[in-house]
Formats: structure tokens, C-alpha cells, sequence
């Protein structure tokens, strides 16, 4: 037992040694945004309605909301827009996008890619889906390209079948000519 005493006494120092460390663990640098949220779910799907008629659908792999749920902010967004008649006319992509139910406007940003069902493609970094108007608009810079042609600018709006595409700042453009009537 005595030879034990001294093995026992280190042992009992060890331990109250380790106890006294003070390693903390690592916090994280910032909160995420689902730290803060009203509510965040995954894999969401919604309806933008008008009078009745669906103008759009929205689906995002995450969403989180704020403000009593009227701010939606959106990851891998995925949105199909429709005519009056419902018939589709065009899908946009975005790596984000933020919807204001109170002002009825969608901002998809990163890599927005706004494809019609005959093929004309515009790509921009900033987009403005404005539901109550069933309007789109940039003051960002954009590519569209059709079959025929090919055009690059900064700032455009349209309705969300690109119909027409009116350009704000034209840079360059290639394809068949077009007449532009004089003002």
C-alpha cells in the first residue's frame, strides 16, 4: 500500500493539472444566416400569383426568412415564369436571389441565366423580377444571344419572355442588321 501512495499522489496532480487548462474551442468567426432567421428550410417551392393568374414559380435547394417571413433569401434558385394564358416563357437560374413580399421584387444575383422556350438566352450578374408590373430589368452588365444574333450591353428591361429586350447601353453586337427607326 505504501509504494502505491507516491503512484497515487502523481496521478491525483496530473489530473488536477489537466483540469485546470484553460482550452476553450474555437468559435465560429460569424453567425450564418440561419442563425438569425425566422425560419429556414430546404428544398423550397413557392407561387407567385396575379389577380389569380401564377406569373411565376420560384424553387430554391435553401431558404431562410426575416422580417416576419415577408424577406425570403434563396440558394440555387430555379424560377419559371408564365405568360397571362399560363403558358411558359422563360427560366431563370441563379446561384441567390432575395424576394421582398412587401414590394413584390425578386433580385436573383450570381450567375442569373434567363432562358426563353424558343431559345434566346440572357445571361447577366443581377436581374430584377418586378411581379406586379411582370417586369425584368438590370442596370448590370449582360450578354443575349439568339439564333441570329448576339448582343452585349450594360441595362436592359423587358417582360420575363425577353419581349422586347430593350437596351439601355448597347456595347456590341454581332448578326443580322436590324433597322432601328429615328426618334
Amino acid at each position: 500500500m505504501r509504494r502505491m501512495a507516491p503512484l497515487m499522489l502523481l496521478c491525483v496532480c496530473a489530473l488536477a493539472g489537466a483540469c485546470n487548462e484553460a482550452d476553450t474551442p474555437p468559435l465560429a468567426k460569424s453567425g450564418s444566416p440561419a442563425d438569425t432567421a425566422d425560419q429556414f428550410l430546404v428544398g423550397m417551392s413557392v407561387k407567385l400569383n396575379d389577380a389569380g393568374v401564377q406569373r411565376a414559380e420560384i424553387r430554391a435547394d435553401s431558404a431562410y426568412f426575416y422580417n416576419e417571413n415577408t424577406l425570403l433569401l434563396m440558394r440555387a434558385v430555379h424560377s419559371q415564369f408564365y405568360t397571362s394564358t399560363g403558358v411558359q416563357e422563360g427560366l431563370l437560374t441563379s446561384q441567390a436571389a432575395r424576394y421582398d413580399t412587401k414590394t413584390d421584387l425578386m433580385e436573383a444575383t450570381g450567375d442569373v441565366v434567363l432562358v426563353t422556350q424558343d431559345g434566346r438566352r440572357l445571361t447577366t450578374s443581377q436581374l430584377i423580377y418586378d411581379k406586379s408590373k411582370n417586369l425584368i430589368h438590370s442596370d448590370s452588365a449582360f450578354k443575349y444571344t439568339t439564333p441570329e444574333a448576339e448582343v452585349e450591353g450594360i441595362g436592359f428591361n423587358s417582360d420575363p419572355g425577353m419581349n422586347p429586350l430593350h437596351v439601355i447601353r448597347f456595347l456590341k453586337g454581332k448578326g443580322t442588321p436590324v433597322s432601328v427607326p429615328k426618334r
